[in-house]
This record gives C-alpha cells, structure tokens and sequence, in this order.
C-alpha cells in the first residue's frame, strides 16, 4: 500500500515527553522535518501539544510545550502538503 495526494497522515502527540530538555525537543522537531520531507507526496497533519493544565502556565514544561509549538508551526509552513492544527484548551 502506498500513500498519495488523497491520503492523510495525522500525527498528535501529548504532553508526557515533553520536559525540561530543549536538546530532547530539538531533536524531535528534526525527525519531525525529516518526516515531512520523506513523505511529501501525501497529507500531513499534526496537531500542536497541548498546555499541561496541572502546572503553572509559565512552568518551565508548558514553556517548553510553547517553544516547541511555535517551532514547529514555523516549520509547517514551509511544506505546501503540511497542516498544523492549533488546539487551545483555554478558549
């Protein structure tokens, strides 16, 4: 089976992994890129992570959370075949 223009691939992921160690998120967002280069001839849709509602807002996680969020909404918008949905529990 492979995957073509009328497909999707949709990636979410949580909070759980996402702690005080900026190298760990680096490294994320480049095999994240590296996905979205490998697979460009479908869909791809991610979804941000989500704020832990159990911390402080300005914790160092949830700023960690914010930082990879932008960073990879950055990214997204560099590939045409990329979405990035942008969820927001406080709204």
């Amino acid at each position: 089976m492979s995957l073509g223009r009328k497909d999707a691939i949709v990636i979410s992921g949580g909070t759980n992994d996402i702690g005080n160690n900026s190298t760990k998120r680096n490294e994320t967002l480049v095999m994240m890129t590296q996905f979205m280069q490998k697979y460009n001839n479908t869909n791809i849709i991610f979804v941000n992570i989500p704020q832990r509602h159990d911390l402080a807002k300005n914790s160092r996680t949830n700023l960690e959370i914010q930082a990879f969020n932008t960073k990879l909404s950055k990214i997204a918008t560099l590939f045409s075949h990329v979405t990035l949905i942008k969820i927001d529990f406080n709204s």
